[in-house]
């Protein structure tokens, strides 16, 4: 796998400042906004605590990536054995068959995430690891969203037509990000508050088992929160605009 030929990387200069204001537009309308957030962000946030509770040895079912509106995600009480086997079977066939073909990119996205979900998986507590699923939510939010905007500098297939699945992949990408950086700024700057509670439960902001009560009941304070999510916000922020300079440059050097 490899990144995309000089031909293709012609379109690096304007693809992803286009999806961004795009992306702001949707973000500044509010039927847009619900409509990008029901789409976009719920789907990624689940998909969050979905990947975190995989990794951590327990099963899940992501509903709200499969359902945008469902906006929730099943996961066991605790860790299963065979669950573990099984997903670590997966990941260590994904790694030898990314290590033969010689994907570079497959092949250390794969380790790190064997490396975390060793972590995960063996080195903390349920308590720690349940913790982690709720923050996972957010954080799917904003590193999974900045993974589909790098996967666009990619050739990661060409049996699914990638080279064209990866716009709308961009799109998706710039949409969430977008909506969880303005939400987050919105509360570091005491803008907004923070979003408590679960939108699909009647009790709204004072149910217990929304993602960020669960912090807050691990332990967490407001700032630590805020601190963690801004942080994540700005470090991919920086991923994204590293690889659309270096696409740039890319380009430059086939002209």
């Amino acid at each position: 796998m490899t990144t995309f030929s000089a031909g293709n990387l012609k379109t690096l200069r304007f693809a992803l400042p286009t999806a961004f204001l795009v992306s702001f537009l949707f973000a500044s309308v509010d039927f847009l906004r619900i409509l990008s957030f029901l789409f976009a962000t719920i789907p990624l946030h689940e998909m969050g605590h979905a990947l975190a509770a995989w990794m951590g040895g327990r099963w899940a079912v992501p509903l709200g990536a499969i359902v945008p509106t469902a906006g929730m995600t099943l996961i066991s009480d605790s860790r299963s054995t065979f669950f573990i086997i099984l997903f670590f079977g997966l990941l260590a066939a994904g790694i030898y068959r990314a290590f033969k073909m010689q994907y570079r990119f497959h092949l250390n996205l794969l380790l790190l995430i064997f490396a975390l979900s060793c972590f995960l998986t063996f080195g903390i507590g349920e308590l720690q690891l349940a913790a982690f699923i709720s923050m996972a939510g957010i954080l799917g939010e904003i590193v999974l969203s900045t993974f589909l905007i790098v996967c666009f500098y990619y050739n990661l297939t060409t049996r699914f037509r990638w080279d064209f699945w990866r716009f709308p992949a961009l799109l998706f990408g710039t949409t969430a990000f977008t909506n969880t950086a303005l939400q987050w700024y919105r509360i570091k700057n005491n803008l907004q508050e923070m979003p408590m509670g679960s939108a699909i439960s009647a009790e709204g902001a004072k149910d217990m088992a929304g993602d960020l009560n669960q912090l807050i009941l691990a332990g967490w304070s407001t700032g630590q929160i805020t601190l963690i999510y801004w942080s994540f916000i700005k470090t991919c922020a920086l991923i994204i605009i590293t690889y659309y300079i270096s696409g740039i440059f890319r380009e430059r050097s086939h002209e």
